[in-house]
């Protein structure tokens, strides 16, 4: 289920650091059809992230009834290796994914984190693990973990 995520999207035009970026067969139930809009932000694949790029969300059109989003997109070079990413960038190539920050989701009591180190998914696989134990505190009503 894609609540809170779409499919990668793909660049549909491209001027210099400016894209239109399209998301297309989006699951009904994704949030970023039902909340404001200023609460969706763009996921920059990470590998086009650990060479340099970075990304910024500019604008989007939501399209409920063909389950499809187009965002304009602009790409920010953090380095000289991400200059030369920029270039290489074209249209079709699949840039990152949208993300519904759900307010009613904010993670704000413990109890809740504790119970997915009890999860796990389909393959048996925990859903949250860390290395080491940590102190979890509440602290001007967020989580906090130390």
């Amino acid at each position: 289920m894609f609540d809170l995520t779409t499919p990668d999207g793909f660049i549909e035009k491209i001027d210099q650091n400016h894209a239109t970026v399209v998301f297309e067969h989006i699951s009904t139930q994704f949030l970023g059809f039902k909340i404001d809009p200023k609460l969706i932000q763009f996921n920059l694949k990470s590998v086009l992230a650990q060479l340099g790029l970075d990304a910024s969300l500019l604008k989007i059109e939501t399209d409920y009834g063909m389950k499809k989003i187009r965002a304009e997109i602009e790409f920010i070079a953090r380095s000289p290796l991400g200059m030369e990413m920029l270039k290489q960038i074209h249209k079709g190539a699949y840039v990152g994914k949208l993300f519904a920050k759900d307010p009613d989701r904010l993670v704000l009591k413990p109890d809740y984190l504790v119970r997915m180190f009890e999860r796990s998914d389909r393959h048996g696989h925990p859903l949250l693990s860390f290395k080491e134990r940590f102190d979890l505190q509440v602290i001007n009503g967020q989580l906090i973990g130390f």
